[in-house]
């Protein structure tokens, strides 16, 4: 039996902080050396992946995935030699898999069953893990990547979890990455950031719970001034929960130069930040990410922000529907920030201008702002029927954030009471919110009438994320009723 060592050394260290602050050239020729310095150390193999990994995820391009493709078995076979009694053994491996699933998933084209290979894969990296877990249940490493697939595996279709049959659940994924966050604090644990930005995701996406996960994010130790995928977790964090001058100030000093490469969709990520501002420097960012980008995803909903900018800034008609015309055009409709830039393109309907300039300033977090203007304009919906159910609507979703809750309750009601738009994202949305506010307030027998109220409606847009969520709800309001 082999016994090559499986060591977290300084150099493997220093490689991972490069391979983090995306100097992936630099890190790629350090690897380089430590296969020479250190031929026993095995970790060195599973770092190295990281370098494919995010070279691929932040170009999105699938000639680099297939040209770079078979690193991942060459990097499996040599971590294979060495001794089956480490913990890191197994660990390696899954991690690897896991990471070539994330590259193999960013050009799935959404429809039918994921590419066998991403299946097998992911199904590979789950044994590993779980008979890991069995072989060493106090190596608590397991949970990086674990926790993540349980979680995962209750949120996923039903068919695709019986695909890769997991077992899990929402708060299993959550008890997980937390109880290794808890036992790595305070050491030298070189994943405890990823361990860290795990947890902020799930409580983000999973729990919708905003301000846990940034709170979670706070004692992480990130250098967005260094790297930028440090840059990229808290600046699209912050935007989700509204703090988006803070974002701003992270996006406008990103890290670039000194061998980094480049992540066009932080120049994304400013075009909406200043967008929802009312920055006209918007359109500059935006256009920096469309026009330099070669990849897949964000790119309809890039153009849809484009259009968006001239309604709010001129109503000029004519350069709205131009984008929109790009739109349909460029990029590809998996993700759903694409599909519904695309449907409303597709609808041919131009966005009410005072109505989107409400949103926007909602999404960036200026709700009082975006309720002072909303009632000033409130005069234009009263007898507009296309649009007073989003009027009603929009005023909820502020109310809501102003933690008013018995206002937002009305104005969601009120939207729902709006038959005729019945399979609308507003009606969709604002049931959602509906059993979001009833769970706070322990109310779990409403919270379930308006999370299945959710699911039940069939809106155009963003009909996947809401559902998602609204099952999610219904996961987790079962378990306070059965406390």
């Amino acid at each position: 039996m082999h016994t090559q060592n499986f060591e977290l050394s300084p150099g493997v260290r220093q490689a991972y902080t490069q391979i983090i602050n995306l100097q992936l050239d630099q890190a790629q020729l350090d690897i380089d050396s430590l296969k020479q310095t250190e031929p026993e150390n095995l970790l060195v193999y599973q770092i190295e992946n990281y370098i494919d990994f995010f070279r691929i995820f932040i170009s999105e391009d699938k000639a680099l995935f297939e040209r770079l493709e078979k690193n991942r078995s060459l990097r499996l076979d040599k971590i294979k030699t060495g001794d089956d009694r480490s913990p890191y053994y197994r660990f390696a491996q899954a991690e690897i898999y896991l990471q070539w699933v994330l590259a193999r998933s960013k050009f799935y084209d959404g429809k039918g069953i994921p590419d066998l290979k991403l299946i097998t894969d992911l199904n590979k990296a789950y044994r590993l893990l779980e008979d890991n877990k069995k072989r060493f249940p106090d190596f608590v490493e397991n949970y990086k990547s674990l926790s993540i697939l349980h979680a995962l595996g209750s949120y996923v279709p039903g068919f695709v979890q019986k695909l890769l049959n997991v077992n899990g659940s929402l708060q299993l994924g959550l008890d997980e990455i937390r109880t290794l966050i808890a036992e790595k604090e305070n050491t030298d644990y070189l994943f405890l950031q990823e361990a860290k930005a795990i947890e902020a995701y799930m409580l983000l996406h999973l729990f919708n719970q905003p301000e846990d996960a940034w709170t979670a994010l706070q004692s992480a130790d990130l250098h967005p001034d260094d790297s930028p995928l440090a840059c990229f977790l808290l600046s699209s964090i912050a935007m989700k929960i509204g703090y988006t001058d803070y974002a701003l100030e992270l996006l406008k000093n990103k890290p670039t130069g000194e061998g980094r490469d480049t992540f066009h969709y932080l120049s994304y990520l400013e075009g909406k930040a200043l967008l929802q501002k009312g920055d006209e420097k918007a359109r500059v960012a935006m256009h920096d990410f469309v026009d330099r980008f070669n990849g897949r995803h964000f790119i309809k909903d890039a153009y849809q922000k484009l259009a968006w900018y001239e309604l709010i800034t001129t109503e000029n008609i004519a350069g709205y529907k131009k984008y929109m015309a790009l739109v349909e055009d460029k990029g590809i409709a998996v993700l759903e920030d694409d599909e519904q830039a695309l449907v409303e393109a597709k609808s041919a309907v131009v966005p009410h201008p005072m109505l989107l300039q409400g949103r926007l300033l909602f999404d960036g977090g200026y709700y009082q702002l975006a309720l002072e203007y909303l009632i000033e304009k409130q005069i234009y919906f009263e007898d507009d029927g296309r649009f007073k159910q989003e009027f009603t609507y929009r005023l909820g979703r502020i109310y809501q954030k102003l933690n008013e809750d018995k206002e937002a309750v009305y104005h969601f009601k009120s939207c729902l009471s709006f038959q005729k738009e019945r399979n609308t994202f507003f009606s969709c949305n604002a049931a959602l919110q509906l059993g979001l506010i009833f769970e706070k307030l322990a109310d779990y027998p409403r919270a379930e009438v308006y999370f299945k109220s959710c699911r039940s409606i069939k809106s155009t847009v963003y009909r996947d994320q809401l559902h998602k969520k609204a099952k999610a709800g219904l996961e987790r309001i079962s378990i306070g009723m059965n406390q």
